[in-house]
């Protein structure tokens, strides 16, 4: 990597750890770890000395990587769940102005669906 792609690099990597530190105080109890995580590898990535040893900084890379897609991963996994749940409100009562209409309405979803009557044949 030349002086001037590394220099780029490193940019991209404070800008997205700027961005981690607003995450980091958004985000609830249950995930400040993994922000921890997440921005503990990214500033990793800020140092020359990175940049002497290849192997070094892909090994680095890959870190950051998985714990972002870590991250990714629980948190959509939880927003999936929490779009799951049913969510219960009042009793159940209903109004007495409408309550024999719905008890109407029970009734006829019990007779099930109406036939047609058939023609007779001649």
């Amino acid at each position: 990597m030349s002086p001037e792609e590394a220099r780029q690099f490193r940019a991209e990597v404070r800008q997205m750890a700027t961005a981690g530190e607003q995450l980091r105080r958004t985000v609830g109890k249950e995930d400040q770890a993994a922000v921890a995580d997440m921005l503990k590898k990214l500033r990793a990535l800020d140092s020359d000395q990175v940049f002497k040893d290849p192997a070094q900084f892909d090994r680095l890379q890959a870190q950051a990587a998985d714990a972002v897609k870590r991250f990714e991963f629980n948190l959509r996994r939880r927003a999936e769940l929490k779009g799951n749940e049913v969510l219960l409100s009042g009793d159940g009562d209903v109004p007495e102005e409408f309550r024999k209409l719905v008890e109407q309405y029970y009734k006829s979803l019990s007779k099930g669906p109406e036939k047609p009557e058939k023609p007779e044949k001649k």
